[in-house]
């Protein structure tokens, strides 16, 4: 795996495929503020205790309309256990789309976009620019914190841990504010490709 020591993606956070495979979970209305979201619970175990855990899994920009969230979601619950959650936070429109990067993509390692298409993806980037705006990590961490607090007040759940991997800034960012500042909506939490997982970080991605 790749890492970066400096915050700016590493060559894996601009590469990567379809995971193999078909979902097994469903979309369900978790939350009644929230829009659906997919839940993958076949190989929930009892809870003990009194205990009433889950795990949500935030996803990357490309949202839930790209199936991996909901194979790694899938996987998550078979090894573990529990319910686990993968939450809308885009409304239904996450700002990108694979299709929409799949021509700029090359098939063979250590190939690189010529200049002419190093300037259409500019271009695209900045088309695409107003869906970015309203969905910033500031955003999405409210509609990921509003989602948590909802499974814990209409679910009943006693424990719930967040998982998230990035893509670009989004995603680190939703999981650095939910971390970081005041860390009582979850109980723990996995960040991956983090980069530098500090406070003025977490203000960075606002």
């Amino acid at each position: 795996m790749s890492s970066s020591t400096t915050g700016a993606p590493c060559p894996d956070c601009l590469s990567g495929y379809i995971l193999p495979g078909e979902p097994s979970g469903e979309m369900v209305k978790a939350v009644s503020s929230s829009p659906e979201a997919y839940l993958s619970s076949k190989h929930t175990k009892a809870s003990e205790g009194g205990q009433k855990k889950a795990i949500v899994l935030l996803t990357d920009v490309f949202g839930l309309p790209l199936v991996n969230c909901k194979i790694l979601a899938d996987a998550f619950n078979e090894r573990v256990g529990v319910d686990v959650y993968v939450p809308d936070l885009f409304k239904g429109g996450p700002p990108i789309t694979m299709e929409e990067l799949q021509p700029f993509h090359k098939d063979l390692p250590g190939e690189k976009l010529t200049w002419s298409e190093k300037f259409w993806v500019v271009i695209k980037f900045i088309t695409i620019m107003p869906a970015f705006l309203p969905n910033r990590p500031k955003y999405g961490n409210i509609r990921a914190e509003a989602f948590i607090r909802g499974l814990k007040e209409e679910k009943g759940y006693t424990d719930i841990g967040a998982i998230g991997y990035d893509k670009a800034f989004f995603s680190r960012g939703v999981r650095l504010r939910l971390i970081l500042p005041q860390p009582t909506a979850i109980a723990t939490a996995v960040c991956s490709q983090p980069g530098i997982a500090d406070e003025a970080l977490a203000e960075q991605s606002s």
